[in-house]
């Protein structure tokens, strides 16, 4: 399953939207999208399995699993139904079920068939099954995303999606309804993962969170210092400092009131307004996701040496100059 080309068009206008409100600038302004949020139209599956993967393995069954739009209002009885997907290949009688929790992108078998969490579950005679987190993929709460009806994309609410979905797969599907229960989730979704195992321990024996931001705060400085490492690692010290130097030179000429230049570089419609917190914010930011999005485009590790590679091409005299004509 695919998440839809109109729900990622519709997410890249969300986020233009922001932009526009923040500049105070008109739509018909705005000449091309910033490059991180035209990746986004190319990038329809978020995070993906390798391209044009299908399901291994006969034993992955399909299913919906109907569960409530809001589990806190007694007075709202509205359901919905989301994807979900279960494979018995390893079961053995008294075995544990062990779940991939879905993140932000659409149920997809791979991380089930394909993943050391896989050869734990084969090891362990577990149940496997992975669900389709609400608002992705096919499994809408409700008709549209207007302001209002987001209002259910909380991950409460996705916890008790998630909880209720185990209880029915230990009685109905696995005929086990004391079956152990272990998670296991790839960023958004190890979060859940986790958050799940600290709110229902008598539900969850355990939780896997891989590469999963569990600790919320506004200045990782953590992460930044590892993507460093890695970008040393696996392109050069030159292309560190490569970045280093260009996402600074452009804090300095923007603190500077050069903003035309950056404006020239970066091909804006209007120089960046230095007044405006957020409007620098999302300049930034737009620049950052470009450079995330190439470096980690279809998970292959080599793309970093790649964009390295071209950062550091001789014909550039500066990091910003090479970042610059990179990105655009």
């Amino acid at each position: 399953m695919k998440l839809s080309s109109a729900s990622v068009r519709l997410a890249a206008l969300l986020l233009l939207a922001v932009i526009v409100v923040a500049s105070g600038k008109s739509i018909d302004k705005i000449r091309r999208l910033p490059p991180g949020i035209e990746r986004m139209f190319t990038r329809k599956d978020g995070i993906r399995p390798p391209k044009g993967y299908v399901s291994q393995s006969p034993r992955t069954v399909e299913g919906r699993f109907t569960s409530r739009v809001n589990h806190f209002d007694p007075q709202n009885r509205d359901t919905f139904e989301f994807n979900y997907l279960h494979n018995d290949q390893y079961y053995r009688q008294g075995g544990p079920l062990f779940i991939v929790v879905g993140g932000h992108y659409p149920v997809n078998p791979y991380f089930m068939e394909n993943s050391h969490f896989r050869d734990v579950a084969a090891l362990e005679g577990a149940w496997l099954a992975t669900n389709e987190h609400r608002y992705f993929g096919e499994s809408y709460p409700t008709e549209d995303l207007s302001t209002e009806n987001l209002r259910f994309m909380r991950t409460e609410q996705v916890l008790f999606d998630l909880i209720e979905w185990i209880d029915f797969l230990r009685r109905e599907v696995m005929g086990d309804p004391n079956a152990r229960v272990i998670l296991h989730g790839v960023g958004y979704g190890g979060s859940l993962a986790t958050w799940a195992r600290q709110r229902f321990p008598n539900i969850i024996d355990g939780a896997w969170g891989s590469s999963a931001p569990v600790r919320a705060t506004t200045n990782f400085e953590e992460f930044a210092v590892e993507v460093g490492n890695i970008i040393r690692e696996r392109g050069s010290d030159q292309c560190y400092n490569r970045i280093f130097q260009a996402f600074h030179t452009a804090e300095n000429l923007i603190d500077a009131g050069r903003t035309e230049m950056i404006s020239e570089m970066f091909n804006t419609c209007d120089p960046v307004d230095t007044d405006n917190p957020l409007e620098v914010e999302l300049f930034f930011f737009a620049m950052m996701f470009s450079l995330e999005a190439a470096m980690v485009e279809d998970y292959d590790i080599e793309n970093i040496g790649r964009v390295c590679d071209a950062l550091t091409d001789d014909e550039f005299g500066t990091g910003l100059e090479g970042l610059s004509a990179f990105l655009l």
